[in-house]
Parts: structure tokens; sequence; C-alpha cells
């Protein structure tokens, strides 16, 4: 495993703007890099507001281009141990949330369970449905480790090896989100938490194939 060093380098070049980015790791790596800092713009603070509100569902409202993923890639990294095979212990060293200990205590102590739905889209609902379908392929490849979890019984290994073939059936699909936490929860002892982005996308694509059934 990996593990990343946040010490941020002085560089005499100016800094880039991160346009396209939408992963706090790579951020903060650029950041850290003496030919490449991107501008970096201290959030860490939403993650304190965020966790002492203590609500079961937030959502973040935003205008496009308002960098909400990239806000829930740092919740992302913040909550879980590791990401995409790297180690976040230490990421969070010298910014804003690092003076709160209390807060700090739970950095990497969570499942985190982070889905997105940015390409999930096409000209019809085949399309769509099955876009999604490979979407959530994607994230259960991310907890494959979970197949080898004794804490799990077989039938609940089955029927995750079912989605990761993408051969379940549409209700599988439906609930795959809630049974992965599930599986996590009987992993960790620990409740999961979800992060979705993009979802509204599906829902105005749902609206506006709606209006076209109506209006045809």
């Amino acid at each position: 495993m990996k593990t990343t060093n946040t010490k941020h380098i002085q560089s005499n070049k100016p800094p880039m703007m991160p346009c396209g980015i939408d992963n706090y790791h790579e951020l903060i790596t650029h950041r850290n890099t003496e030919n490449s800092a991107y501008l970096f713009v201290d959030k860490t603070m939403f993650i304190k507001t965020l966790l002492d509100a203590g609500d079961k569902t937030t959502l973040i409202t935003r205008p496009r281009r308002f960098g909400k993923t990239l806000t829930l890639s740092m919740v992302q990294h913040f909550l879980a141990s590791e990401v995409n095979g790297l180690q976040t212990k230490g990421i969070f060293k010298g910014l804003k949330i690092s003076q709160y200990l209390e807060t700090m205590k739970k950095q990497g102590q969570y499942p985190v369970i982070f889905l997105t739905l940015k390409e999930a889209k096409g000209k019809n609902f085949e399309e769509i449905y099955g876009n999604i379908k490979t979407a959530i392929t994607d994230l259960y490849h991310l907890h494959r480790y979970l197949q080898s979890s004794n804490k799990l019984y077989p039938d609940q290994k089955n029927k995750f090896q079912k989605i990761l073939n993408e051969q379940a059936d549409e209700k599988d699909y439906k609930t795959s989100l809630h049974f992965l936490s599930q599986l996590l929860y009987d992993h960790t002892g620990k409740k999961a938490y979800i992060l979705l982005d993009e979802y509204v996308r599906q829902e105005v694509t749902r609206k506006k194939y709606l209006c076209s059934f109506k209006t045809s």
C-alpha cells in the first residue's frame, strides 16, 4: 500500500487551476509536487461540519462545476482508511481539520461506499439501465475483498458474486447499495457511509423520457 506525504512544497511557479480534477488524492499529490502544484483551497472544515451535524442524510445542492464531486472525494478520503489501494493516513496533515483532534480520531475509521452515476446515461432506458449496472459492478469490484471474509454467509457471497458478474436480477440491483452496506457492517462491525454522486442526472433523464412518452 502507498502512503501520501501532504507537506506542501513551495514553488516559484504560479499554481495551476485544477480543472477536471475530481479526486482528492490526485489534487493533494499534485499540490505537493514541485513541478506541478495545483491551486488548493482548504475546505476540510466541511468534514467537521458534516460529522458534527450527525444527520442521517445530507443533500448537497450546488450548480454544475461547483466542486461537489471533489468535495465528496475529500469526505471519502477522510472517512476511509484506504481508497483505490492508497492509504489515507496522513493525507490531512497540516490542513485546517487537523487542528480538531476529536474529529481526527474518526479519520480512516469507517467503511465507505462511493458511487458516481456520472457515466450512467444513454439514449433509452435499456442503455441507461445497462450503464447503471456497470457502475454498480465497478463499485462491487472495489469491495471484492468481502468474498474472502469469514464473517459473511455463503448465500451473501453468492449474491455478491452475481452482482459482480452482472448476472443478478433487477430486484438485486435495486437493493444493491443496501446489500453492500449490510455486508460491510457484517464484515467490519461499523455502519457504512454512502456517498452518491450525480444521482440527480438520472432523475432528470427519467422525467425527460416520461415527458416524451406523454406528448407522443
